[in-house]
């Protein structure tokens, strides 16, 4: 995977994410997913430096614990964005 790619599949979980919040703009775990992905993309566009905040990234077992089976469209990207953190967590994604 290269960053364009990640860049997208992160951006397309941002706008999911944001869809969602207009049903539930009070949802405490999709605000949690929306600061988790900015903060993510942060960290792939080079504005911040990790220091240790990937590891904060669960955006994954949100996907496993709230999402499926009934929103699996936003559960697999979730699934798609926790395998960024994985790789970037990795050096396999170079930033």
């Amino acid at each position: 995977m290269d960053i364009k790619s990640a860049n997208e599949i992160i951006q397309h979980a941002i706008n999911l994410c944001i869809s969602r919040r207009l049903v539930e703009p009070e949802s405490t775990i999709l605000i949690s997913i929306e600061a988790q992905l900015d903060f993510l993309k942060a960290i792939i566009s080079g504005k911040l430096s990790d220091n240790g905040g990937l590891n904060n990234i669960i955006v994954g077992q949100y996907a496993l614990r709230e999402f499926e089976p009934g929103d699996m469209e936003f559960a697999n990207v979730l699934y798609e964005v926790e395998e960024i953190v994985d790789l970037v967590k990795r050096r396999r994604l170079i930033l």
